[in-house]
């Protein structure tokens, strides 16, 4: 699966001044997978800790942050020989481990030859414990596949090449619009969660199956998020954080579709779920849209906070996040019900 983020990550591979990497993203947006990927195909060898799998890992940076120190307990920890010029070293999960993000500043100062990357939950990483490294770290986010990236991966990759290569002038024929127009389809219900994405393609041949399969993984995915809200958020926040996500697909029924706090809960005001409307968009897993009361620029200018749209991380997610009433199941031969272009 090819995101288009690997470039940038080569680009901050041979950066001059370059900074130790956090890629930031939500729960299960692939960025373990990215960043392995890209270090095997641009580093001699990576060297990886996954906080979470394994929390003893921790304890090495329970002492001293000095860079070197942190290197040799490593290498003796995974047995390993870390050459600073030639490999990677993958700090996974790294919001298990707040003294690791610390580290990431140390890093930057002291020892800038070794090329260093963090992956980290945004429910995390955001709401961490410990000092954050402003200025000393490089930030890249990693959001669900794309529809080009989404087509890529379900081996459209013909049409994919084709859509890049048109301009603005081009007409695209009625019979080959008509086949992206299916394809898109395809993609408002599965969405570009890579576990929901690689789901599909392998029962792409019997769509139902495929569509079956990725709404299981994606069903999953939203379990996870609410689980997720508990650990990092406190009681009455859960309470209202859970209400504002269970309610996206009602807020956008509407015609305006406009952020109206009574439909979440009859007789409140924006004041009451502000800061879980702030957690969730801290979190990546909203993103709120300004209103612009004018056509005019600067948009910014015509906008003012109370008045706003929420939508969730990922197109496929809508349909899992609401309340089981609100939920959407797809139907066979790939046809999402009602679906316009």
């Amino acid at each position: 699966m090819r995101r288009s983020l690997i470039q940038d990550l080569v680009a901050w591979r041979s950066h001059p001044a370059r900074k130790p990497l956090v890629l930031r993203g939500a729960r299960q947006t692939g960025k373990t997978h990215l960043l392995s990927e890209f270090g095997r195909s641009h580093f001699r060898a990576v060297h990886r800790i996954d906080f979470q799998e394994d929390p003893a890992a921790c304890t090495l940076f329970a002492g001293a942050l000095t860079p070197r120190r942190l290197v040799s307990a490593i290498e003796l920890y995974l047995d390993t020989d870390i050459d600073l010029g030639t490999d990677l070293l993958f700090l996974d999960e790294l919001q298990d481990c707040p003294r690791a993000l610390t580290s990431l500043k140390f890093f930057c100062e002291q020892l800038p030859e070794l090329a260093v990357c963090s992956a980290g939950s945004l429910l995390g990483v955001v709401h961490a414990e410990s000092s954050f490294p402003v200025g000393k770290v490089h930030f890249l986010d990693l959001h669900p596949l794309s529809f080009l990236e989404f087509g890529a991966a379900v081996g459209e990759g013909r049409r994919v090449e084709y859509l890049q290569s048109l301009t603005t002038e081009d007409r695209i024929p009625d019979a080959v619009h008509a086949t992206l127009m299916e394809l898109v389809r395809c993609y408002f219900v599965v969405g570009g969660m890579p576990e929901a994405v690689n789901a599909y393609a392998a029962l792409r041949d019997h769509p139902r199956r495929g569509f079956e399969a990725a709404r299981t993984a994606q069903r999953d995915l939203v379990d996870a998020y609410v689980r997720d809200f508990a650990k990092y958020a406190d009681a009455v926040r859960t309470d209202r954080i859970l209400a504002v996500f269970e309610g996206l697909p009602a807020q956008l029924a509407k015609a305006n579709k406009k952020f109206i706090p009574t439909q979440v809960r009859p007789g409140t005001r924006h004041a009451t779920f502000q800061s879980a409307v702030d957690w969730l968009v801290a979190a990546g897993l909203v993103h709120r849209v300004p209103i612009a009361n004018s056509g005019e620029l600067p948009f910014s200018a015509f906008t003012v906070p109370n008045r706003f749209k929420l939508y969730p991380l990922d197109v496929g997610l809508l349909g899992r996040c609401g309340r089981p009433s609100d939920q959407v199941m797809c139907v066979p031969a790939g046809r999402v019900q009602g679906a316009k272009p």
